[in-house]
């Protein structure tokens, strides 16, 4: 698996696949702990962030890596645009923000808030019901 930055993957997409889990880790030599995931297919290229719980009150999305497992789900094609969420005066975050392009609404969001502070929050939403094909007599395509 190859390691991969959030903003590296702004600009436009074809998003495909999704799945979201739980794994089990390796955190020290004889301590595991179960860990949620999300999996999402853009371009063909599938990719994987784990979020790292850290102690229970701080989580963190660990790196961002390209797997040649895919998707559990595939949805059709939708046509995305990758931001990264701005800073603003509660905190520093590295978060990716994948916006349908025709509803123009989030259809997901994975990264870290708030990294610079005492409390880093993971973030793992995923929001169909904002993608073009799951809106009531949205034309998706010319």
């Amino acid at each position: 698996m190859k390691a991969k930055e959030l903003k590296d993957l702004r600009g436009k997409h074809c998003l495909s696949g999704i799945e979201r889990g739980t794994i089990t880790k390796e955190r020290y030599e004889t301590y595991y702990e179960d860990c949620n995931y999300i999996k999402f297919c853009l371009d063909g290229t599938n990719y994987m962030a784990v979020e790292n719980p850290d102690d229970g009150y701080r989580s963190y999305c660990e790196d961002l890596v390209e797997t040649d497992e895919p998707c559990n789900v595939q949805i059709p094609d939708a046509e995305v645009i990758g931001t990264m969420q701005p800073d603003d005066k509660d905190g520093t975050h590295d978060v990716l923000q994948l916006f349908d392009a025709i509803t123009g609404e989030i259809v997901l969001r994975v990264g870290t808030q708030y990294i610079d502070d005492y409390y880093p929050m993971c973030v793992q939403e995923w929001h169909p019901e904002n993608l073009a094909c799951n809106q009531k007599g949205m034309k998706t395509s010319d």
